[in-house]
């Protein structure tokens, strides 16, 4: 080990953002050589200033020379090498890297704390959305701890039902439509209250445990419904959001039948929604096929958060999708910012053009509503409907008529 006193150096972890994109839509041919051309470029990024090694897959380990200057400056150049664009497989392409950075020896003095301060900040770039770098802090190790906390926290929330749906409207365009609903996932945690999923997205990290809580959300969404049938009550799909984990180990479409079959919903009532995350996450090599079993069933299949993704257009290609969910973001702020109102447009003409049914999330307010009427937008979700409901409050919006007629879609 260096000695103390008078050597710096930094070791960092570094992930190539979006090179599973590269494999799944141009085949790992194209991967392969794209990841040559990359390690290359980190190489020469990275010159005098240190080394560098694959530990496999996209994931590279890198020792750079020096103090906190030297060390910015050598990650900024290998941001920098990585993001410029590149033809591989006859299409032009570019990669960002997550980047997690720790210093010797400020933050620790044996190579395995390295290691895991590396990994630590490593997770934190992930988890921040990718393409950036993080510096090893002290508080990522609480962080840590706060996590596998409430890991163990959530596994008997499981068993205790502390976790319940809330059901938001989705209302039609056409008044003649009944009212649909998407099921949301809530914690009723004994000591803080009711909990959206923000405040425990670590639990949803861990796949087992993901799994479980997935399950368990269209156990109470199907056992919902059945009893909504069972009262006559008219609606209607019920939508569950689906993550990787769901569909990581396998079987997704099977375990859906039987549960559509134990409550006895028709498949017509409930609809999956999915994120461009599903596409590109461990369970990514699933779910082509749980989708198009699911789409046969009858079940709809809506891809939520559209606008934000980066291959979007392609999946649309690849996958059985029904529905376009309209990010939040561009909703709010289409009335302030031209190219989220551009980009709100194309996505509805893009919907009617390939015949997909498209609804906005984040209606709040009624010069909103207009507007997205004026598109040709199908459906409309957001606080200037409903907040989400729990179960008891849903049958008063199960007829359009009972709302003001001002709000009626």
């Amino acid at each position: 080990m260096a000695n103390a006193a008078k050597n710096q150096f930094a070791v960092a972890l570094l992930d190539i953002d979006r090179l599973k994109e590269i494999n799944d839509t141009l085949g790992h041919d194209a991967g392969d050589q794209a990841l040559k051309v990359l390690a290359g470029r980190l190489k020469d990024a990275l010159g005098d200033y240190g080394i560098i090694a694959r530990l496999g897959g996209d994931e590279f380990a890198i020792l750079i020379k020096g103090g906190d200057t030297q060390v910015k400056i050598a990650v900024s150049a290998i941001d920098a090498a990585l993001q410029e664009p590149f033809y591989v497989g006859g299409a032009r392409r570019s990669c960002s890297a997550s980047i997690g950075v720790t210093m010797f020896p400020k933050d620790g003095m044996l190579a395995s704390d390295l290691l895991k301060n590396a990994d630590l900040a490593l997770y934190r770039a992930r988890s921040r959305g990718r393409d950036r770098t993080e510096f090893f802090v002290p508080d990522l190790r609480i962080s840590l701890r706060r996590k596998v906390e409430i890991q163990e926290e959530a596994l008997d929330a499981i068993k205790a039902n502390q976790f319940i749906l809330y059901y938001q409207p989705v209302i039609s365009a056409d008044a003649n439509d009944p009212v649909s609903f998407e099921a949301l996932l809530r914690w009723q945690h004994p000591v803080h209250g009711l909990l959206s999923p923000q405040r425990f997205e670590e639990v949803l990290e861990e796949p087992k445990l993901a799994l479980a809580i997935g399950d368990r959300v269209v156990d109470m969404a199907l056992e919902q419904a059945a009893t909504w049938v069972a009262e006559g009550m008219e609606f209607g799909r019920v939508a569950v959001n689906v993550t990787s984990a769901d569909f990581s180990f396998g079987c997704f479409a099977t375990r859906l039948q039987r549960r559509l079959d134990r409550y006895k919903v028709p498949a017509e009532k409930l609809c999956v929604e999915v994120t461009e995350r599903v596409f590109l996450g461990i369970g990514s090599a699933h779910v082509a096929d749980a989708l198009h079993r699911i789409r046969a069933m009858g079940v709809a299949i809506a891809l939520d958060d559209f606008g934000t993704g980066y291959a979007s257009l392609t999946h649309l290609k690849i996958f059985p999708i029904d529905r376009l969910k309209i990010d939040r973001s561009f909703v709010q702020d289409m009335h302030h910012n031209n190219d989220s109102l551009s980009i709100v447009q194309a996505i509805v003409q893009l919907g009617r053009s390939l015949d997909l049914r498209v609804t906005a999330e984040g209606v709040e307010n009624e010069d909103q509503l207009v507007l997205l009427r004026s598109m040709g937008c199908g459906s409309f979700q957001g606080y200037y409907y409903s907040r989400p409901l729990p179960a008891a409050e849903v049958r008063n919006f199960s007829d359009l008529r009972a709302l003001p007629q001002a709000n009626v879609a």
